[in-house]
């Protein structure tokens, strides 16, 4: 968990240093569980998305990174790769094609 721990508040200091356009926000739900964070996304522009505000729920699993995150939509949003009644993210990307290169981000 340790090391789970560490890539977690790195990931968290470099959220911090700037999200870019359409992330608003990226962090831990409490202080006391680094495994669940919640995402806010601003709709992109010209999509039908755009004036949107979308939260998403992150539940990292304690083998991070080696084993992707879940992510899922809290907020309703119609999606092709979004589960309509679960709101979670369907991509290959955190399935079977996850690196451990990769971060929240």
């Amino acid at each position: 968990m340790a090391s789970v721990t560490k890539r977690l508040l790195k990931e968290l200091s470099d959220a911090g240093k700037g999200l870019g356009d359409e992330l608003v926000s990226l962090a831990p739900v409490s202080d006391d569980n680094l495994l669940q964070w919640n995402a806010i996304l601003r709709g992109p522009r010209d999509t039908p998305y755009h004036g949107g505000q979308f939260r998403i729920r992150i539940d990292i699993p304690e083998q991070y990174p080696i084993k992707p995150p879940t992510l899922a939509f809290a907020t309703p949003v119609c999606h092709p790769n979004v589960h309509f009644e679960t709101g979670e993210i369907c991509l290959d990307i955190l399935k079977t094609q996850w690196s451990p290169a990769w971060t929240l981000i």
